[in-house]
């Protein structure tokens, strides 16, 4: 008889839906999903740089929360890391937004899926992305209407399949009317590390409601590498420590 203990594994989607049901009973469902990406998104956008703006934006919103409500919510922040921390990533939070009906909320928003996303990125990175790479050292993208980030996320799996690394040799832009479309692409590139400024606002309007800059964005010195190429729109406190 073998004495091997047996190693449960821990299945990602099914806890992260079990916890939103779970705080659903006292939340409405749609809001348990939003509040978390919020939350964690602000906690990300304060790692390097802390701001009291949006110390206080947590604030606000935890307080919603029971001390073992806000712990389910850190479970929240677990699962989709572990989700993410995987060699062929998707988009988690997207699939999970879909996963949990919640697109009614949203006015019937949906999410495209990984495999189309993985098939734009590819017909979009072409073979001058590499040369790009070597001549001036990285690539710049932009995303006009991001959603969860899918589509930021399908870039970077494709750029690398390529050779080109996404976390040193990409900086991302992404943008969005939504607020929790904003969260969401916050919190998975932040968990990824991937460089890059998430912007609330209309594109059409080039409106800026509020800015985040993911931690890896400050570690890799994308402000100074990017120079004059690209206007990086700098948050309040920015400078400070």
């Amino acid at each position: 008889m073998s004495n091997k203990k047996s190693v449960s594994v821990v299945n990602p989607e099914r806890e992260f839906d079990s916890v939103i049901h779970l705080l659903s009973q006292r939340h409405e469902r749609w809001r348990v999903f939003a509040d978390f990406c919020e939350l964690a998104a602000c906690s990300f956008d304060n790692a390097i740089y802390k701001r009291e703006e949006r110390e206080q934006q947590y604030l606000n919103t935890i307080k919603r929360y029971e001390k073992d409500e806000a712990n389910k919510l850190c479970e929240l922040l677990a699962y989709t890391t572990m989700a993410l921390d995987t060699p062929d990533i998707q988009d988690f939070l997207g699939a999970a937004f879909q996963r949990l009906e919640l697109s009614s909320h949203w006015k019937g928003q949906f999410f495209t899926p990984h495999n189309i996303s993985m098939l734009m990125a590819q017909m979009i990175l072409d073979a001058g992305a590499k040369k790009t790479v070597e001549e001036r050292g990285y690539l710049t993208v932009s995303e006009p209407a991001c959603g969860s980030g899918g589509m930021v996320i399908a870039f970077a799996s494709a750029a690398r399949s390529q050779g080109i690394e996404p976390q040193r040799q990409v900086f991302f832009e992404a943008r969005d009317i939504d607020s929790t479309c904003v969260y969401m692409t916050m919190v998975q590139l932040s968990l990824l590390h991937l460089p890059a400024i998430v912007i609330l606002g209309n594109t059409l309007k080039m409106e800026q409601r509020d800015i985040f800059h993911t931690p890896a964005f400050h570690l890799g010195l994308w402000r100074q590498r990017l120079g004059g190429d690209v206007q990086v729109p700098e948050n309040k406190g920015e400078k400070g420590t």
